[in-house]
């Protein structure tokens, strides 16, 4: 957890690359958050899955951000979803989304 201002940023981590998985890690983290830090806090899930899949439309982190979003209530800007495709720069990525 970190505090820039008065809002509240979560990290959660996981390497699994199933997304339903990823999805309850996401939940979890975007309810620890909103707990603590109220509704201007903000969730960061880092995962193991890729940006998007060819074979499969319904996976990736980009399909996750958009589910958690709606299913949560939570406004898109309040919930980042990154993959593996951002490991090799998610100190920057991290740091882009927590000074914003």
């Amino acid at each position: 957890m970190y505090n820039h201002g008065y809002q509240l940023i979560g990290i959660s981590l996981t390497t699994s690359t199933r997304q339903g998985e990823c999805k309850l890690k996401g939940f979890e983290v975007i309810h620890r958050v909103r707990q603590i830090g109220g509704d201007e806090s903000k969730a960061i899930l880092i995962t193991g899955l890729k940006k998007e899949y060819k074979e499969d439309s319904n996976r990736g982190t980009k399909k996750l951000q958009e589910d958690l979003s709606f299913v949560t209530g939570t406004a898109e800007d309040k919930i980042v979803v990154f993959g593996v495709d951002d490991w090799a720069d998610i100190g920057d990525k991290i740091c882009e989304e927590v000074f914003r």
